[in-house]
Formats: C-alpha cells, sequence, structure tokens
C-alpha cells in the first residue's frame, strides 16, 4: 500500500494516551462506565452507539459498543450476544477480539480492542480508490472473508463501514457479527423489506427471502461485490428511497459494469466484481482462492506491465464447500406449461394445473422455479401447504397464504395502500370481519370492522364462502393475475375444500389460476379431493394435469458434475452407481450424496484441489428402500443433546 490514499488516523481518532496514568476527561454526559474514560463517539446507528475509550486498568486503548435502549427486544439482545460470541468463535487476528461483555444500567455492551482502525467508508469519505490501492485492499479482504467462512460463519453483512482500516500499521479487519450465523446455510423468511437483516444496498438477492432459495457462504461474495464497487466508484449498483424497489433490484437489474462507468477502471476489473453480482450464487465465484487468484492476476499486471490485460475470471476457481446447485434438472416441459397456462390466466381464463408425482420427486422445486422465472412480472403469487397432523384446523394452507398477500400489500406505499382498502371494503362490504377474523392483519389495511348479523349455519357458511370469494375477486380483478399455490393438497380439510368450489365451480371469477400439488403415491380416489377435481373437469375452467417423473441419467449426471466440478467423464462411473442407488428421485439423489459427504466418502482432496470420492466404499454402501429411512437413520446419528432438544420442540 502506498499509503497517498488514506490519511493516518492517528491524529484525529486516538488521544496522546500512550504512556499517560490518567485519560482526558468525560464528555459525554449520558454514558459513564467505571474503568473506562470515554474519548469520542465513532458511529451513532439507529440501535447502538460505537465508542473509543480508554480503559484505566489496562492502560490501553479500547472500542465499546453499548446498545442505545434500555428496553431491548428480545432480538435485539440476541443480536448483541451473539455478535460477541462469534468474534470469539472465529479467534483471529482478522476479526477485533472481543474482551468483555456486560451491562450498564440494563444496557450490555462490548469492549473490544482498538487497533487504531476506522471504517473504509469513514476512511474513503467519498473519494473512489485507484486500482492499486483497491487491489491491495481487495486481496485482503478476501484473505479475512475466507477466515471467517472456514470457520463456518456466513457474516451476512458486509459492507465499508464494517470493515475496519488503520493505514499505519496497513491492518484490515471485519466487524459487527451480530446478524451472522453459524449454520451451513439458512433459508431466509419472506418479510417487509423495511424489517430485512442486513443493510438493503449490499444484501444479496436470496437474503430478499423473495428468491425462494436457501442462504449460503455465498451471499457474503455478493455483499463484498458491491462494497468493492463502491470501493472503486464512491457509490452503489442501486440507490433508491424505497425498500422494495431496491430489493426488485437486487433480485431483477444487472447492475452497470464499472469499466462503464469510469474508463480508468479496467474490464479484467470490472468482470471480477461482476462475477461477484451475479444474481444466481451458482454463477458467481463459489471460492476465495479462486477469487484472490484473480485479483492477484490483476496486480501483479498492474506491477509488471502498468496495465491489465483482459482475461475470463474465475478459472481457477474452484469450491472445497460442498453445495448442491439449487438448480431444476430436467423440468423444461412442466416449466413450459405452467407459463402457457399463465399467459392463457393472463388473457382472462381460470386455470387449474395438478401437479402429482411420488415423495420428493420435485413437485414444489417445480412451482418454485416457476415463481422464479414470473418474479419480475408483477403478478401475485401466494401459497400455502397442508399439514398431515393438522388436517382438524380448517383453512390453515390458505389463510398462511393470504396472510403473505397482506404482508405484500403493508409493504407498498400510502397511496397503494390507501387503493387496497377501498377495493377491499367494497368487495366486502359489511362482512370484513369475516376476512380480518382470518387475517387479523388485514385490520392494519381496512382497519377493525363491525360484527357481522347473526344469521343460521347454512347461511353463515354461504355468506363465508361469498365473502372469501369477493376478497380473492378484488386482486384477480386488478389487471394482475393471482396465482395460488396449494401444496400437500391430498391433505386439504373439507373447509378449505369448499373455498375452492365457491371460487372455482361457479363462473365469476377470472384471471385465478390454481396450482395444486399431491402425492400419487398416497392417492386414494374416494378422497373429496378427486371426488372435486372430476367435477373441475366438468366445468368452464381450463384443466390440466403434469405429473413428475424420476431424473434421467443425463440429468442425474448433470447433477452430480455441477456439485463436484468436474466434468462427465470424471464422474460418469459415480452418476451411474448412484442413479441405480437412489433411482433417480431428486430429493432422495441430493439426500444421498448430502450423507456421502457427511460419512466422508465424498471429499475435497486439498492435494489435487477437486472433489473426490472412495468409489468402492461407496459401492459397498447398503442404501435404504425410501429417503424416509435415510433422514431417519441421519437423526439417529445426532448428538444425545440435540435428540433431547429435538423431541421437547
Amino acid at each position: 500500500m502506498n499509503g497517498k490514499f488514506f490519511q493516518s488516523s492517528k491524529s484525529d481518532d486516538l488521544p496522546n494516551i500512550k504512556n499517560s496514568k490518567a485519560a482526558p476527561d468525560n464528555p459525554f454526559d449520558d454514558i459513564s462506565i467505571a474503568g473506562y474514560k470515554i474519548l469520542k463517539i465513532l458511529h451513532k446507528g439507529s440501535v447502538s452507539k460505537i465508542l473509543r475509550a480508554f480503559d484505566t486498568k489496562t492502560q490501553r486503548p479500547v472500542i465499546i459498543k453499548i446498545l442505545k435502549a434500555e428496553e431491548l427486544t428480545p432480538i435485539q439482545a440476541s443480536r448483541f450476544r451473539q455478535d460477541y460470541e462469534i468474534r470469539n468463535h472465529i479467534d483471529s487476528p482478522s476479526v477485533p477480539k472481543a474482551h468483555k461483555l456486560d451491562f450498564y444500567h440494563h444496557r450490555p455492551f462490548i469492549i473490544m480492542e482498538d487497533f487504531g482502525g476506522q471504517s473504509l467508508f469513514s476512511c474513503m469519505k467519498g473519494v473512489k480508490l485507484d486500482i492499486a490501492n483497491f487491489l491491495h485492499i481487495a486481496k485482503k479482504c478476501v484473505q479475512i472473508l475466507d477466515i471467517i467462512h472456514k470457520k463456518e460463519v456466513i457474516h451476512k453483512d458486509i459492507k465499508p463501514c464494517n470493515i475496519l482500516y488503520n493505514p499505519d500499521t496497513d491492518e484490515i479487519k471485519f466487524t459487527d457479527f451480530g446478524i451472522s450465523t453459524l449454520l451451513d446455510y439458512e433459508h431466509p423468511a419472506l418479510i417487509n423489506p423495511r424489517s430485512l437483516e442486513g443493510t438493503i444496498a449490499y444484501i444479496s438477492p436470496e437474503q430478499t427471502g423473495r428468491m425462494n432459495r436457501f442462504l449460503d457462504y455465498r451471499t457474503d461474495y455478493y455483499s463484498l461485490g458491491i462494497t468493492f464497487y463502491y470501493l472503486l466508484t464512491a457509490d452503489v449498483p442501486f440507490n433508491d428511497p424505497s425498500p422494495m424497489t431496491m430489493v426488485h433490484s437486487h433480485i431483477a437489474k444487472r447492475p452497470a459494469p464499472l469499466s462503464r462507468i469510469d474508463k480508468n477502471i479496467p474490464v479484467a476489473v470490472s468482470n471480477i466484481i461482476m462475477k461477484l453480482l451475479e444474481k444466481n450464487p451458482e454463477d458467481r465465484y463459489q471460492s476465495a482462492q479462486g477469487l484472490f487468484l484473480d485479483l492477484d492476476e490483476c496486480q501483479n499486471q498492474l506491477e509488471k506491465k502498468g496495465r491489465i490485460e483482459l482475461f475470463v475470471p474465475g478459472k481457477n476457481d474452484i469450491s472445497d464447500k460442498f453445495h448442491i446447485p439449487e438448480k431444476l434438472y430436467g423440468r423444461n416441459k412442466e416449466i413450459n406449461l405452467l407459463k402457457e397456462a399463465l399467459y392463457r390466466v393472463q388473457a382472462g381464463s381460470t386455470e387449474i394445473v395438478m401437479i402429482s408425482g411420488y415423495s420428493g420427486s420435485g413437485k414444489t422445486a417445480l412451482v418454485k422455479e416457476f415463481k422464479k422465472e414470473i418474479e419480475d412480472s408483477g403478478f401475485f403469487f401466494i401459497s400455502g401447504k397442508f399439514d398431515q397432523l393438522n388436517r382438524q384446523e380448517a383453512y390453515s394452507a390458505v389463510i398462511n397464504a393470504l396472510r403473505a398477500l397482506v404482508v405484500g400489500i403493508l409493504s407498498e406505499n400510502e397511496e397503494k395502500i390507501i387503493y387496497w382498502k377501498e377495493s377491499i371494503i367494497k368487495a366486502v362490504g359489511e362482512n370484513g370481519k369475516i376476512i380480518t377474523d382470518l387475517i387479523p392483519r388485514l385490520e392494519l389495511i381496512i382497519g377493525k370492522q363491525p360484527e357481522p348479523a347473526e344469521i343460521s349455519a347454512s347461511e353463515a357458511r354461504n355468506r363465508f364462502n361469498y365473502t372469501f370469494k369477493q376478497f380473492v375477486n378484488v386482486f384477480t380483478s386488478s389487471g394482475r393475475p393471482l396465482v395460488f399455490f396449494l401444496d400437500d393438497i391430498q391433505w386439504i380439510d373439507s373447509g378449505s375444500l369448499g373455498l375452492l368450489k365457491s371460487l372455482i365451480l361457479n363462473q365469476g371469477i377470472k384471471n385465478f389460476f390454481l396450482i395444486g400439488a399431491y402425492r400419487n403415491n398416497e392417492r386414494d380416489l374416494s378422497h373429496p379431493l378427486f371426488m372435486f377435481l372430476r367435477d373441475v373437469r366438468a366445468s368452464y375452467c381450463h384443466f390440466s394435469e403434469i405429473e413428475t417423473y424420476p431424473l434421467s441419467f443425463k440429468e442425474t449426471l448433470d447433477l452430480i458434475t455441477d456439485t463436484l466440478g468436474t466434468d462427465e467423464t470424471g464422474a460418469y462411473q459415480l452418476a451411474s452407481l448412484i442413479y441405480k442407488k437412489t433411482g433417480a428421485n431428486p430429493f432422495f439423489l441430493k439426500e444421498f450424496l448430502r450423507a456421502l459427504y457427511k460419512e466422508k466418502l465424498l471429499f475435497f482432496n486439498n492435494e489435487k484441489q477437486k472433489w473426490d470420492w472412495d468409489f468402492e466404499e461407496i459401492q459397498a454402501k447398503s442404501i435404504t428402500d425410501n429417503v424416509l429411512e435415510l433422514i431417519i437413520d441421519r437423526i439417529q446419528k445426532l448428538p444425545k443433546e440435540t435428540l433431547h432438544i429435538l423431541k421437547h420442540a
């Protein structure tokens, strides 16, 4: 690092206290922690303050992170403790050490190491980095992120404010682990954009909860890509006051390439960052090593030639982390059938598509992929799942689906909410409480509703079905089709079936697309559902069926080569064996691969720098007849403490 870009932090951040027994008077009236002299407020966030202080006992500078409010929510308290514990778990010079977790007037605070650093955001002061300085800092950041990931931590909030730099010592450290996770992966919830974990300008598409996919370590690569974008341009690729617009941009909009924004940024560097910013995690870098080698190549070229020539990014990118791509194999025909049905719905028809197949054959995955492909089309898509053990709770799947619809409305701007309020009240009339009893959050849109008139039980049932239909009609007549997905419909309750009949069998609803998924290995033709489907075939609706089958051998081979980063020739023998053992049931196949990895029969060979396997041991491995037994076997191998907690849960 040439030191020209960043100012020294000594003069304005650290008073001359190195050999001093007495620290300056405390200028902060609201905080006085015994044993510490507060020197400076470094950052004021919405929830916490970051203070530079002097420990009078150890005679050393420290950083204090303290929550502002005395009344903490459980989530705030949990995140604060998590920040402390994960720092100690990582236990690396690349993360500021947490010395102590304590309380000041019921407000928790953490005492941390002070290495004299400032955030990159503060260091930059709105000025962009030159290429030489950027490459120096970027390589250090990648090495630190690799250390964090090797400790099985996903950071989830990487941004310039959470990367600390000391220009005097050339040290970089990552901070703020309050929302980090120690899981291999997690499934983010679909919530209001204003309540999302992380910083919305730096959040990955999958972290928004709207991508129907798991979140793993590669979410940090996306956030690091936006951080790099900021370091080179002093701006983020997406910047809008509306959280919903920002979420949409991360999911659907391609950022402007950096070389187009600034011609001084080499195309090779721009391509590296654009690869980090791919929407699909499978298209990003898969390893810190692959990313580091590309940045190193750029730095070497710049130092030796004075310029950076174009090369293909990711040529040395092989991941040593086991993950199966969240990609749908062998379902293009079925996706196209669903799209064709949607086009007809758009034109005003009512469509019903029933998807059947054995357990684990990919029915739900098919619909999730379909949803992903139409995400940017403006359609309403809601879903609910029936539960075999909860069949006595009427309308459960329908209510869960409509709750998500209401949450979506609440995240829109005030003008839209007023529009929906007027439309819903007009549709349901004096019977609004029938719907708010089902979905209490709807009161936030239409207000408290009066009690409906008392009538007989049979009339009340008809009124309920009519009001529900009127409510749904609000969304189907808005110019946007409503796609309603009901999973595990073989366990539908009689009340929900009655609602579907009232919606579909009587003409009047248009722009409505019902997708149902059921297990045909649990099919009982006397079940009321199948009697209902016979009636549907005779109605005005357009009805079609899709059956999901096991994968072909070619599709199995593709899945395994994508998972292990190898070619077809290298994986052919292994794929043949797994194809026979699992019957190519997609879920069974993936669970079998995970079991092989857990038992170290699939492993990353560090010497060869590629994935390897013990073919003879896999061949000798006995396999259960179905995926349920495989999962039970995995559960039984969990630690006793975990099994005890699961029983209580």
